[in-house]
């Protein structure tokens, strides 16, 4: 019986405050426990929403963009077809070094595109 007293004196004195758990009010900021929850829930939620957006202009910034206009690069695309089909898909600085390797023998109208932005 001493065992048991000892314990009751560490035990949280009953009052009438004492509410099931999920109505318990979690410290100063006063929400319930169902509030809280759904407070969390729509934090997750937010949280989600800004890495998947973030996410994805990594993603976009990633990508290389394609230099020049429509009609310069249609151009090259002969030239590069036929002289630089091994680097195709290893970028277009790639498709570009490949492009003044082979300045010989590349067409006039691809050879004016590259000395027009300086190549």
């Amino acid at each position: 019986m001493l065992v048991h007293v000892s314990l009751l004196r560490y035990a949280a004195p009953a009052t009438r405050e004492s509410v099931p758990a999920t109505e318990a009010h979690f410290g100063a900021c006063g929400f319930s426990a169902v509030e809280m929850k759904d407070h969390m829930r729509k934090f997750v939620l937010a949280l989600a929403l800004v890495s998947s957006t973030a996410a994805a202009f990594a993603q976009q910034a990633a990508q290389p963009q394609r230099q020049g206009t429509e009609q310069e690069q249609a151009a090259c695309r002969r030239d590069v077809q036929r002289h630089c089909r091994s680097v195709i898909d290893q970028g277009d600085f790639t498709i570009l070094a490949c492009l003044k390797e082979n300045r010989t023998k590349i067409s006039a109208a691809c050879d004016q595109v590259l000395k027009t932005h300086g190549q």
